[in-house]
């Protein structure tokens, strides 16, 4: 499951229905794909990191963000902490 290929395109034709279908429904759920993307990388991440400490860079390019910095926002977004003070609070 490689969240840098998995595109909403390929999900709407997955579920069999067009990508405007797809977008409609979302919206009309009050959501859209990337903010489910979004969770869905988050949800792996502290998945991840329960099971052991990796460096950023590995962690973003498993989670298919192209550039680490994009991750490393996420993350802040996520936790309110950077990468490294995560790592320090919590002795991963």
């Amino acid at each position: 499951d490689d969240l840098a290929r998995v595109r909403a395109d390929t999900v709407a034709r997955e579920l069999g229905m067009s990508s405007t279908t797809l977008r409609r429904r979302l919206r009309a759920d009050h959501t859209c794909y990337q903010f489910l993307l979004d969770r869905a990388r988050q949800y792996r991440c502290e998945r991840r990191l329960r099971q052991h400490w990796l460096p950023g860079k590995c962690l973003a390019d498993e989670l298919g963000y192209l550039e680490v910095n994009s991750f490393y926002r996420a993350f802040r977004r996520w936790t309110g902490l950077s990468y490294s003070e995560y790592k320090l609070r919590y002795g991963c």
